[in-house]
């Protein structure tokens, strides 16, 4: 499978996913990583685009979700989205 810089073919999206914006959303307060929380890679080949589901844990390469972001390819579930953007500028904000 290769991994896709566009989007343009999902056809899944309705207001259920959001592009995750910033490796900080998957850092907490404290900067360690949020484990245990659910995102979304997108991938594309021939048969068109999916997003497989991946969990942070303790082995989550920060260097690689941030370039995936950066492409595009990095995906959250909507309500995950909101929590974890409201925390991070919240955080920033201190």
């Amino acid at each position: 499978m290769m991994m896709a810089s566009s989007i343009s073919s999902i056809s899944v999206f309705d207001k259920t996913w959001c592009q995750a914006e910033n490796i900080e959303q998957f850092r907490r307060e404290d900067l360690s990583r949020r484990n245990g929380l659910n995102y979304y890679v997108l991938y594309q080949d021939e048969n068109g685009s999916v997003l497989i589901e991946q969990t942070v844990t303790n082995e989550t390469d920060p260097k690689w979700i941030q370039k995936a972001i950066d492409m595009g390819l990095i995906f959250m579930k909507k309500v995950d989205h909101e929590i974890t953007l409201a925390s991070w500028k919240a955080r920033d904000a201190k």
